[in-house]
C-alpha cells in the first residue's frame, strides 16, 4: 500500500513536470525561412513566456556567419563581414562590435542549443525579420547591400565586406592602381581573404595565378579582362593590405 501511494505520488510529479515544461517552453510548430527558403533544426524555436526564441547558431550559419562558442565562458560569437557579434549564455547583454544590444530575454541553452530572441537576429545582421503569429512561420529576409567597384573598373571593392576597413591613399603604377589598406584594422588575415575571394568569384572572377616574386594572388573576369592582385606589404615600420587592379580594356 506503502509502494501504491509512492507511485501515485511520483507519478504526479512528473505530470507537473511535463505541465510546466509545456507551458514556460511552449510545444511549437514554429517555421522558419530565410530569403523564402526554410531552414531545418535539430532543435526548433520555441515560445517563451510569450517570447520567440530562435537557435542562433543555425540561423548565424545561414546567414553565411561564422559561429564559435567557448564552453569555458558560455560565450558564443559570431562573424560576418565587418560585424562581430559575441553573447554569453544567461546573460541578455550582447555585444555587436562596439555597440552593446540588450536582448528582451536572456540567451538560454535549451536541449543543447543556444536559443536568443528573435529580435536579436535582426539587430545582428541587418535583416528584415517578421512573424506570422496565425501560421507560426518567421521569415528572414536578407538586405542586399549595393555593390561598389574600384574606379574604371567591375572589381568590387574590400569596402562592400568590410565597412570599417582603414583606406589610405592610392597609387597609379605604370597604368595599374594599387589602393592601400591599414591592415592593423582588418579581421583575421585567413577570414577577410575568404570573405574578399569568395565576393570576387560571386562577381564571374576566377583564380588566375600566384605570383612568387612579391606573392600577390591574382584573380581575372574573362568576360570583362578585368584583373586585380592583392597582397600584404611591410615597409619596416607598417604593414598594408595592398590591392592592384588594372583593366585591359583601358589600356
Amino acid at each position: 500500500m506503502k509502494k501504491k501511494r509512492l507511485l501515485i505520488v511520483f507519478c504526479l510529479v512528473l505530470a507537473s513536470v511535463f505541465l510546466f515544461s509545456s507551458m514556460a517552453f511552449g510545444a511549437t510548430n514554429i517555421k522558419v525561412y530565410i530569403d523564402e527558403e526554410q531552414l531545418a533544426f535539430d532543435n526548433p524555436p520555441v515560445i517563451q513566456n510569450g517570447a520567440t526564441l530562435v537557435p542562433l547558431r543555425a540561423i548565424f550559419q545561414a546567414l553565411g556567419a561564422q559561429v564559435n562558442y567557448e564552453n569555458t565562458t558560455q560565450t558564443i560569437t559570431g562573424e560576418k563581414g565587418s560585424n562581430l557579434i559575441s553573447l554569453k549564455i544567461n546573460s541578455n547583454i550582447a555585444q555587436k562590435n562596439d555597440e552593446k544590444i540588450t536582448l528582451s530575454t536572456a540567451a538560454q541553452l535549451i536541449n543543447g542549443s543556444t536559443m536568443v530572441p528573435l529580435r536579436f537576429i535582426s539587430e545582428s545582421f541587418n535583416c528584415n525579420v517578421t512573424w506570422d503569429k496565425t501560421t507560426q512561420t518567421i521569415n528572414i529576409t536578407t538586405v542586399e547591400k549595393e555593390i561598389t567597384y574600384y574606379p574604371n573598373t567591375k572589381i568590387p571593392m574590400l569596402e562592400n565586406i568590410f565597412d570599417d576597413v582603414n583606406y589610405l591613399e592610392s597609387e597609379n603604377i605604370d597604368g595599374t592602381m594599387a589602393y592601400y589598406y591599414d591592415y592593423d584594422n582588418l579581421p583575421a588575415s585567413a577570414y577577410f581573404i575568404t570573405e574578399y575571394k569568395n565576393l570576387l568569384i560571386e562577381n564571374g572572377f576566377s583564380y588566375f595565378e600566384q605570383t612568387d616574386d612579391v606573392n600577390t594572388t591574382v584573380y581575372m573576369n574573362t568576360q570583362t579582362l578585368d584583373t586585380i592582385g592583392f597582397s600584404t606589404v611591410d615597409d619596416g615600420t607598417d604593414k598594408f593590405f595592398i590591392i592592384i587592379t588594372y583593366n585591359d580594356s583601358n589600356s
